[in-house]
């Protein structure tokens, strides 16, 4: 609670635009009392369906198949959306096209890149202080949006650079692992 309430009040003061928070439906209304302690504008509790999610291994109660989006809007004036009032609900699968998640709590590629190309534009800054293993800003490469991650994890801060990194080059991390050169431009 404590790391969450100093989020809102950064996150809504460095903010120029959106703020968009994962959590459990739970979570939702902490962060909603957070974001608009620090200043933003609450708009909607979004949510990510998820049809391959993880079963409740335990068996005592429902699996929960979607993850909650907190999202409030902290630019000045009135918010600005490039979904046109289509509705917040994004299904997409956890797993990514078979391979090995780098992170335990990876995004899918096609989510971030829905949510940055709905909530941001072209040359914008897009700030993840909590990237993992880099999928926002693979995302933000794809879409020409410029990207601030931030990871205390070393072992997933080096993952998130070496993504990038081959991002950059136009390869996935698997290819660029194994070698893969560029298709124009050859070798760094």
């Amino acid at each position: 609670p404590e790391l969450r309430a100093r989020c809102g009040v950064e996150f809504s003061r460095l903010s120029r635009g959106w703020v968009l928070a994962f959590c459990q439906a739970e979570g939702v209304t902490p962060w909603r009392d957070c974001l608009e302690a620090g200043g933003s504008k609450w708009r909607r509790a979004q949510i990510w369906v998820k049809p391959d999610s993880s079963p409740q291994f335990t068996g005592d109660r429902p699996g929960a198949g979607y993850e909650s989006i907190a999202t409030a809007w902290a630019g000045g004036g009135r918010s600005l959306w490039n979904g046109g009032g289509s509705r917040g609900v994004y299904t997409h699968c956890v797993g990514s096209n078979g391979q090995t998640n780098p992170h335990p709590t990876t995004k899918p590629i096609a989510l971030m890149l829905e949510l940055v190309e709905l909530f941001t534009d072209p040359g914008d800054i897009v700030l993840d202080p909590f990237c993992g293993s880099g999928t926002t800003g693979v995302a933000c490469i794809r879409l020409g949006r410029r990207f601030i991650g931030v990871e205390k994890d070393a072992k997933y801060a080096a993952v998130a650079q070496e993504r990038l990194e081959a991002e950059a080059q136009g390869l996935n991390l698997r290819d660029a692992r194994a070698g893969q050169l560029p298709m124009f431009g050859g070798a760094k």
